[in-house]
């Protein structure tokens, strides 16, 4: 008889040979299962999650509901995949890893399958989407690193902060919603709007053209003696007081602009943000404060480029004030019908519109 089996007789437990050749299986299996991950979640891009086409149907609960949970889950799960891939503590306890790992990407699945309810659902919004998408992606980067440094036995601390950061971003994601979304970025541009605001002050507290000539071309062909040099260059920084008008009024222009976008953060309430119709209205309110932004720095720089020839009948300045009214009119528009046209929530919109249509 086999000295492991003899031991087997005499003691009732599973010979050490045994008891080994479990612990090889497991860590083999162990092994697999982190070597393939790319074959299992072999999403790379935002087409490719788009792609996705089964889906999870939920009952009592919502898409925002289940993708915080997940999120909180996820980060928890990954903490606990952390500790156990230890060096110090992997060893023996390879099954209770692979069995972690599993629950990982059991949640990792279901939220996947979350993606067709905000994609084709028509409830969230294009913003969400594409937020919540590259959110997810990165989130499958930093798992894949993951997964590798526990195969190659490496430190993971780097990897586990980064899935936890994806994890808190998803799960803001969820709170936020169509709305606080929405109200973040247009924060962020209404602080694109003040550095605007910012520039137009300071030229108007001391108002000088660009320099015409700049690398001094005009130098090598005329000369001139440094008394007319100096009279011509005086007279070529004095913008004219057409000028200097219509910049103060293009000043005033962008600070309603800005009034406007903080306004909408602290007056817009929409009891139900994730309907097909709010979801609507607040995607075309998106698409047009980010259309706002672009056509004042335009106006701006159209302005300033101008210089000295400066006319405010030029027509690309005519044009471009025109088409910043339009924009502001269709805000205006979306604002009150995201109010239900009750005239004691839009009285402000109309206060504004008053303001900006005197200039």
């Amino acid at each position: 008889m086999r000295p492991c089996a003899t031991r087997a007789v005499f003691s009732g437990s599973a010979p050490p040979c045994k008891r080994m050749t479990e612990r090889q299986d497991m860590a083999e299996e162990l092994g697999q299962l982190l070597a393939s991950f790319r074959e299992r979640f072999a999403y790379g891009t935002r087409d490719e999650l788009a792609a996705i086409s089964s889906s999870t149907q939920l009952q009592d609960s919502t898409p925002l509901l289940e993708l915080a949970k997940l999120a909180k889950l996820i980060r928890a799960q990954t903490t606990k995949v952390g500790i156990l891939s230890q060096p110090a503590r992997r060893e023996g306890n390879e099954s209770t890893c692979g069995k972690e790992l599993r629950a990982l990407e059991e949640s990792l699945f279901y939220l996947l399958s979350l993606l067709p309810s905000f994609h084709k659902s028509g409830h969230y919004t294009s913003y969400l989407n594409k937020q919540l998408d590259e959110e997810i992606l990165a989130l499958l980067r930093s798992l894949e690193k993951f997964y590798d440094e526990i195969r190659e036995k490496e430190e993971n601390l780097v990897s586990v902060g980064k899935i936890w950061a994806s994890c808190d971003e998803l799960l803001a994601l969820a709170e936020q919603g169509n709305l606080g979304l929405l109200n973040e970025r247009l924060s962020a541009s209404a602080k694109l709007v003040q550095d605007t605001i910012l520039e137009l002050h300071d030229w108007l507290a001391e108002p000088t053209l660009e320099e015409q000539d700049p690398f001094g071309l005009e130098d090598s062909f005329e000369e001139t003696s440094d008394a007319e040099s100096t009279a011509t260059n005086a007279e070529n920084k004095a913008p004219s007081p057409q000028m200097i008008e219509y910049v103060q009024t293009l000043e005033r222009r962008v600070k309603l602009v800005k009034l406007l976008l903080k306004s909408f953060q602290k007056s817009v309430k929409v009891e139900n943000p994730h309907t097909k119709a709010a979801a609507d209205s607040l995607e075309k309110v998106y698409k047009v404060h980010h259309a706002v932004v672009e056509q004042i720095d335009e106006l701006v720089s159209s302005v300033f480029m101008l210089g000295a020839d400066f006319d405010p009948q030029d027509e690309d300045l005519l044009e471009g004030v025109k088409t910043l009214h339009s924009t502001m009119e269709s805000m205006c528009k979306l604002v009150k019908k995201l109010n239900n046209n009750d005239p004691k929530k839009n009285a402000w919109v109309e206060s504004w519109e008053a303001q900006w249509n005197k200039l």
